[in-house]
């Protein structure tokens, strides 16, 4: 009888071990947006106007963010309290 022999290739080492197994787990990366795009999505996707999408990536130093990053560079920027 043949024994039940998997077509995956076997690692070499542990750290190759380790390699592949982390290669498995990992998410993709979030795609990031341009600073005039995400001001252009300001009203819809984050209900704001542009100009205070365009601010807060201003402060935190940013022309690119992804939608998450914007989400709270707004959070943060609209909670601030203005000086007098």
């Amino acid at each position: 009888m043949a024994k039940n022999q998997s077509n995956k290739p076997k690692p070499a080492s542990a750290a190759a071990a380790a390699a592949v197994a982390a290669a498995a787990t990992k998410k993709p990366a979030e795609t990031t947006y341009s600073a005039a795009d995400l001001a252009g999505a300001a009203r819809t996707r984050f209900n704001v106007p542009p100009e205070v999408m365009q601010v807060a990536l201003k402060l935190a130093k940013k022309d690119k963010a992804t939608l998450a990053e914007a989400e709270q560079l707004v959070k943060e920027f609209m909670g601030r309290k203005v000086k007098k």
